[in-house]
């Protein structure tokens, strides 16, 4: 696949919340998430989460 392609695959993927480039660790606060993919179930039971399309419940610190 040319770099071209691949940019443009990749913006698609994040556009719809599934590449989980953005994946990082909740150590503190609540977030509601609503992905469509892009994370497994176990990496959220990891305290894993999505920022990109996730809505923040409280303050949060988050590790990247």
């Amino acid at each position: 696949m040319h770099a071209e392609a691949m940019i443009a695959c990749c913006a698609r993927l994040r556009r719809r919340h599934l590449c989980g480039t953005c994946k990082s660790k909740l150590l503190s606060g609540s977030v509601d998430m609503k992905h469509n993919g892009g994370i497994r179930q176990r990496e959220i039971d990891a305290g894993l989460f999505l920022p990109c399309c996730s809505k923040p419940l409280s303050d949060l610190v988050i590790d990247r």
